[in-house]
C-alpha cells in the first residue's frame, strides 16, 4: 500500500494542477517504495531530487495561474509555497539517515496535503468556479 494515497477529494478542479497533485504525490510514493531494505542509495538520492524539483515546478506553475486568475490569496500561497520549500530544503541538508528523511518526508507530505491541497489550493478550485472567464488553463 502506498505512503500516500491520492483520493477525489484531493482535486481543486483544474485539470493541470489536479494532475501534477498527483505525480507529486506519486514521487513521495516513490521515494517511500525505495527506503524498503535492500536500499539503492542512489536510486533513492535521485528520486528524492527529483520530487524537490517536480514541486518546484508545480508551484511555479500554480503561482503563474493564481497571477493570471488574479487570485486574492496569492501573496499568502507564495509564502505558503516557500515555507514547505524551505521546510524540504533544510530535511535534505540536515537528515542523514534515510529512515529519519523518510519519517521527516511524511510529516512535510502530511501537512501539505491537509494544509496547503485541502485547505489552500481548493481555494484556487473555487476561485476558478467563481470566475469562469479567468480560467485560460485547463
Amino acid at each position: 500500500m502506498a505512503a500516500f494515497q491520492w483520493k477525489p477529494k484531493y482535486l481543486i478542479g483544474h485539470a493541470v494542477t489536479d494532475a501534477e497533485h498527483q505525480r507529486l504525490f506519486q514521487l513521495a510514493n516513490d521515494v517511500f517504495a525505495m527506503s524498503i531494505p535492500p536500499v539503492d542509495q542512489q536510486a533513492v538520492t535521485h528520486t528524492v531530487q527529483a520530487l524537490f524539483r517536480y514541486m518546484e515546478v508545480h508551484f511555479r506553475h500554480e503561482e503563474e495561474l493564481m497571477s493570471r486568475l488574479g487570485f486574492d490569496e496569492y501573496p499568502s500561497q507564495i509564502l505558503a509555497h516557500q515555507a514547505i520549500i524551505r521546510e524540504v530544503t533544510e530535511t535534505l541538508t540536515r537528515t542523514h539517515l534515510l529512515s529519519d528523511f523518510t519519517t521527516r518526508l511524511q510529516h512535510v507530505m502530511g501537512d501539505w496535503v491537509c494544509q496547503h491541497i485541502l485547505c489552500e489550493d481548493m481555494k484556487i478550485g473555487q476561485w476558478i468556479k467563481q470566475h469562469p472567464r479567468q480560467n485560460t488553463l485547463g
